[in-house]
């Protein structure tokens, strides 16, 4: 109403405006007359104080400007009240509202939060200010200088603890500091870019950050002297040596991982090596943001300047040296290889369920490694060559065949392929061809005698061509059915065929043999009639299991006398 009336407003005017009541009108007129000393019903005296006062300017906040309502609020902050004006001045200091009411000591006993009473306090001050809000107000008592009662002087011992705790301030924090060091006020930092309200908040931070008192200003100030903290120029407006002597004096209020991250960099990590080596959780993205951060902290232009200061301050350049790993000379180590204990050996049980089992276990290619192996070839990548297979896939049907057919090693695939038959027999060396009689006459046999019976015996003709003797032992079973007492019929291939014999007077036995490379599948040559013409193939048949003994005793024995040997005139008479 005083400002009203500075301003030449009749009471229905005051009334347009929102919450007035022609009586609530007169009760704070009648206030008004009292609290200023004057006559009841003075409204002339009241409207010359309020002119003299300069409190004439009753303009809605909203339709003015800025620098208007900075203006008409540093008119008016001396005429706030007592409490108002110590709450203004801590809270332009920094202070929120919560330390504000530890500070106040005159906050009257019935108040029950002092918080929220502060926060009203504040609230109603910016609009007696006639200001748009608290940013506002505070703004206005920092222009107008207004003082918050003095905080105690810092001793020594608390100063050199707050130097100290410096290295924990973050980077918004560090420049606030630097910035009171260098005189600043707080709208110079808005010009910077800072928010009025956010300035309060960091200020805030600062002070606990360095364990001084709330709205510490001078302290704060104090501090950043004593520790050389007082260069906030632009690195762009600085020469290089300028802004390396900053560098030197800044690098020491690092922290601890910004300096550890410096020293790496120095040392020539790149940012993914140097997350590697600080914690398992950082990353090439976290590092090159410190790299950034601690760069703008040291005041420097870039990285390259902030590793060149590194390396020149003598306390960080023995922690580069330090992180520097030494050369290690190579000195040769013996292997100590693990001593294996070698597989136990496959019980007759085992390797019988083995066999059982080969024909529904082992395919096409796994059979025929499983051949290979087991005639002891062990030799992987021979073993790929002979059945068109790479390495790496012998090694894994190998591994396959031991863990289907429950073996212990690959070592028992030979003992399992024995008692199956199908381990390949050793190919017998070819003798060289022989002449029986100094003439070079073979068709002769005159000469002939039981020597001569048994070395043709030994060596028959066919059998310099590499087919088997009929006292060779049985080929191995043929077909899929392994192990079986009686292989079944042989099955079309180039394997060697059984030997067809026929007896003559000598016990010779002479034979069609077809030479073949071993393998699992046989067939014998049809036979030849007199005429040489070959007759139909028979139907394959088995070969019949022959007795070795036997077999020497028919051939070197005399007939029985139901068949009369036929007797040559050129053969010498048996006496046996």
């Amino acid at each position: 109403v005083l400002v009203a009336l500075g301003a030449e407003r009749n009471d229905e005017e005051i009334l347009d405006r929102p919450g007035w009541k022609p009586r609530g009108l007169a009760i704070v007129m009648g206030g008004l007359t009292r609290s200023l000393g004057l006559q009841a019903g003075d409204r002339a005296g009241v409207a010359a104080v309020a002119v003299a006062a300069g409190l004439t300017n009753d303009t809605d906040p909203d339709t003015m400007t800025s620098d208007e309502r900075q203006e008409r609020a540093v008119t008016r902050i001396r005429f706030l009240r007592p409490e108002q004006r110590e709450v203004l001045a801590h809270y332009a200091n920094g202070l929120q509202p919560s330390d504000i009411a530890k500070r106040l000591s005159s906050i009257p006993d019935t108040v029950s939060n002092p918080t929220v009473y502060i926060h009203n306090l504040i609230t109603h001050f910016s609009h007696r200010l006639g200001v748009l809000g608290r940013e506002e107000a505070g703004a206005a008592a920092r222009l107008a200088e207004l003082e918050a009662p003095p905080l105690p002087v810092l001793t020594d011992e608390q100063k050199n603890q707050a130097i100290d705790r410096i290295t924990t301030l973050s980077d918004r924090e560090f420049e606030v500091l630097v910035a009171l060091g260098a005189g600043r006020t707080d709208e110079q930092l808005i010009t910077r870019g800072w928010k009025p309200r956010g300035l309060t908040n960091v200020m805030g931070g600062l002070t606990r950050s360095l364990g001084l008192q709330a709205g510490d200003r001078a302290g704060i100030a104090e501090l950043a002297v004593a520790a050389g903290l007082t260069d906030d120029k632009d690195p762009g407006a600085m020469t290089s040596d300028e802004r390396q002597e900053r560098a030197l004096i800044r690098i020491r209020f690092l922290r601890p991982e910004q300096r550890e991250v410096l020293a790496h960099y120095a040392n020539g990590l790149k940012a993914s090596d140097i997350a590697k080596r600080i914690s398992p959780n950082a990353n090439a993205s976290s590092v090159d943001g410190l790299l950034t951060n601690l760069s703008h902290r040291l005041g420097v232009s870039g990285r390259g300047e902030a590793m060149k200061a590194a390396q020149t301050t003598p306390a960080l350049a023995a922690e580069v040296a330090a992180l520097r790993p030494a050369p290690v000379r190579a000195v040769p180590t013996r292997v100590v290889r693990p001593r294996v204990a070698p597989a136990p050996e496959l019980t007759p049980e085992q390797i019988a369920w083995a066999v059982d089992r080969i024909n529904d276990l082992l395919k096409d290619s796994t059979f025929q490694v499983f051949v290979h192996m087991g005639a002891g070839l062990d030799d992987i990548e021979e073993i790929g060559t002979r059945v068109g297979l790479r390495p790496h896939t012998v090694t894994n049907y190998i591994s396959q065949i031991v863990r289907d057919l429950k073996l212990n090693s690959s070592k028992d695939i030979v003992a399992v392929a024995a008692a199956a038959g199908l381990a390949p027999t050793t190919p017998h060396p070819q003798p060289q061809s022989q002449s029986h009689n100094d003439e070079g006459d073979d068709s002769s046999d005159s000469e002939d005698s039981d020597d001569d019976l048994y070395d043709a015996d030994d060596h028959p003709p066919a059998r310099r061509g590499g087919g088997p003797r009929d006292d060779d032992p049985p080929a191995p079973p043929t077909g899929r059915d392994h192990g079986s007492a009686t292989a079944p019929s042989a099955q079309p291939g180039n394997g060697n065929s059984g030997a067809r014999t026929t007896g003559d007077s000598t016990g010779r036995s002479t034979g069609s043999h077809d030479t073949g490379s071993g393998n699992r599948n046989r067939q014998g040559l049809p036979p030849t009639d007199h005429h040489r013409n070959t007759a139909p193939a028979p139907a394959p048949t088995t070969p019949p299991l022959q007795d070795f003994t036997a077999l020497f005793d028919s051939t070197l024995n005399s007939p029985p006398v139901s068949q009369p040997p036929h007797t040559r005139e050129t053969d010498p008479v048996r006496t046996d």
